[in-house]
């Protein structure tokens, strides 16, 4: 579905190219992840059969006046997908962000969830080839939109901020001009993601009914650094005596990122380890107990999960407005 004739994408350092197998296969890594966590369970996730989900056809789209390639459809018809979007319950993935379930097409109305009614012709923004991923339920949202001429992605807020154009008129990537923020491989923004739970910048909490992710780290905007005196108790009780090294020992190939260390220029000389020149931000003291009960488990390295998991409904139990 790539355009060849167009100029290099503006956006990423090389050229990206589209491949229903590598999408897929980014997202089923990305959710047996999640299933390392204690408020996803692996059972949550259905994987494809080899046909694709039936449920999922031109004609069950149409009906929903939603009309795609026939590139995007097979795509959508091999993609993994989470469950638990029932009612008010979600699988989070992120903050606030569920993935999308397009099996629930065939979902019959008015059940059917508000992100589907809005990829209906006359409410879709986009392109026909680009295929939403995930829907929020904060005011900004976390709209994930994969790009499938050259396998991209792209996060849309709703209270989108206008910022420089980086596309010329007419090219047909000039849609991601209203998001104003980056745009990755599918694989490269995912593991973004991963990153910020082995970090503990997210931590998910498990419930009996609604689950949640939390923000751990607070990540200082330039000229804050001086906000993080109150953090400072709060930060010595979740490091004393460890070394922080985030590092997923899976494939030994991930860096820190977001300020705590250089993952472009080798710059992460110290092992590994922490230090507040290279922290720039704080732990938010409402998720101090979340940290040490991931940190009790043995996250990431040698985590326990189902005791984990179990410590933190106790937790949850013993406080039921926090979510």
């Amino acid at each position: 579905m790539a355009n060849l004739n167009l100029p290099p994408d503006p956006r990423l350092k090389e050229p990206a190219h589209y491949s229903g197998q590598e999408i897929v296969s980014a997202l089923t890594d990305f959710y047996e992840f999640l299933a390392r966590l204690p408020h996803i369970d692996a059972t949550a996730i259905d994987h494809a059969p080899p046909g694709g989900w039936p449920e999922i056809t031109n004609e069950s789209l149409a009906k929903r006046d939603i009309h795609k390639p026939d590139e995007v459809i097979e795509l959508l018809r091999h993609l993994p997908y989470i469950r638990g979007e029932i009612e008010e319950h979600f699988n989070w993935i992120a903050p606030e962000c569920f993935a999308c379930d397009w099996r629930l097409v065939r979902k019959p109305n008015p059940g059917a969830p508000h992100w589907l009614h809005s990829n209906s012709r006359g409410r879709w923004e986009w392109p026909e080839w680009v295929v939403q991923l995930t829907a929020g339920r904060d005011r900004e949202q976390w709209v994930l939109l994969l790009d499938t001429t050259d396998g991209t992605v792209t996060r849309y807020y709703s209270s989108y901020y206008r910022c420089k154009p980086t596309y010329a008129e007419g090219d047909p990537r000039s849609w991601r001009d209203r998001c104003c923020d980056e745009t990755l491989p599918i694989r490269e923004f995912l593991d973004k993601w991963r990153q910020k739970y082995l970090r503990m910048e997210w931590l998910g909490i498990p419930s009996e009914k609604l689950s949640a992710i939390r923000t751990g780290w607070i990540q200082y905007d330039d000229g804050d650094e001086n906000e993080g005196e109150e953090g400072d108790e709060i930060e010595d009780e979740i490091e004393e005596g460890e070394e922080e090294d985030y590092d997923d020992d899976s494939d030994g190939e991930d860096e820190y990122e977001d300020g705590r260390g250089d993952s472009d220029n080798g710059s992460n000389d110290n092992g590994g380890k922490d230090d507040d020149s290279r922290r720039n931000g704080t732990w938010a003291e409402d998720t101090t107990d979340l940290v040490l009960i991931y940190k009790e488990y043995g996250w990431p390295h040698d985590f326990r999960r189902d005791e984990c998991r179990q410590a933190l409904l106790e937790w949850k139990r013993a406080q039921p407005d926090y979510v």
